[in-house]
């Protein structure tokens, strides 16, 4: 076939039009399609907040840098995430939250309002044994009335370690790639009765962040077996799932606290790195960027991968 070649020049680029003597015209132009994924990929979901607790913009691929048991990986992809993320509200309505539970009402109502309708939310009491207030939903509407049904329980005892148990448990058997867990609780007795590290397993392994926001107008008393039990449950489980743990010294600040929440989720990134073939997968993972004085965390990303 007989083919005349011409360059032609749009602006500052320039596109090569082929012509042939059957008639047809064929345009070079760039791929829209997304990068065709790598075997051992894999993807983790970062914050990179400074000193305030607020996200960092504006990092690319370069800036980021991942480490399996000490060796680094190679990041090909870092973008901003745009995942929905699917959220268990864990809020302790036991009789230690009764003062706070205006509060608590008031900060979360304006929580869902900013987080629901995109993301899929569900809202889980600890006034004595754990309790579905609402189920999964994008509907702000029943998201709101059910903050509105939060009351405290008289005489009843706080069942943190249950209540986080319980929506982790949930968790598992949803579809999601981003996940978090936010506990916000008051305090005072604990009356799970097992023992801290029975639950960790399944906290890792639900694939979600937890937070948890801890009313600390009077600190935890870790002579007292179940206060103790609970702060080294938070402990661990909010860093080995790349969560964090915020103390407020008055519910006042749960408002500000929620918001920070929010804006730390709306800036996330989503990396993706690879790892080599092997039988044994990591111990740990690590994620660091090219700045100081900034705080990475890190999940990875639930659902198949690479």
């Amino acid at each position: 076939m007989h083919c005349l070649a011409r360059r032609w020049t749009l602006g500052a680029v320039g596109t090569l039009l082929l012509v042939c003597a059957i008639g047809s015209v064929v345009w070079a132009q760039p791929s829209s399609q997304a990068p065709t994924p790598r075997p051992g990929e894999r993807s983790l979901f970062v914050s990179v907040l400074d000193k305030d607790g607020m996200p960092v913009d504006a990092l690319s691929q370069g800036d980021f840098v991942v480490r399996e048991d000490g060796m680094a990986r190679e990041v090909v992809r870092a973008e901003k995430a745009t995942e929905p993320v699917t959220i268990a509200l864990v809020i302790d309505t036991s009789a230690s939250a009764e003062s706070f539970i205006p509060d608590m009402r008031r900060g979360l109502t304006a929580f869902v309002k900013t987080m629901g309708g995109k993301n899929p939310i569900a809202l889980i009491e600890f006034g004595e044994r754990p309790k579905v207030v609402t189920a999964y939903t994008l509907d702000v509407q029943a998201l709101t009335n059910g903050v509105g049904r939060l009351f405290a329980t008289k005489g009843a005892g706080a069942y943190m370690l249950e209540a986080v148990d319980e929506a982790c448990r949930g968790l598992k058997k949803r579809e999601f790639e981003r996940g978090l867990v936010l506990v916000v609780t008051a305090g005072g007795p604990e009356f799970s009765e097992r023992y801290y590290q029975d639950f960790l397993p399944i906290v890792r392994g639900c694939g979600s962040t937890v937070d948890v926001v801890s009313f600390d107008v009077t600190p935890p008393d870790l002579g007292d077996s179940g206060q103790r039990n609970r702060e080294q449950f938070i402990d661990l489980a909010t860093k080995t799932s790349g969560g964090a743990r915020f103390s407020l010294l008055s519910s006042l600040a749960l408002d500000d606290t929620l918001r920070k929440v929010s804006s730390q989720l709306g800036g996330q990134y989503r990396v993706t790195y690879v790892r080599p073939e092997r039988l044994v997968p990591p111990d740990k993972t690590e994620v660091s960027v090219r700045q100081a004085g900034v705080t990475v965390r890190s999940t990875a990303a639930k659902g198949k991968q690479g």
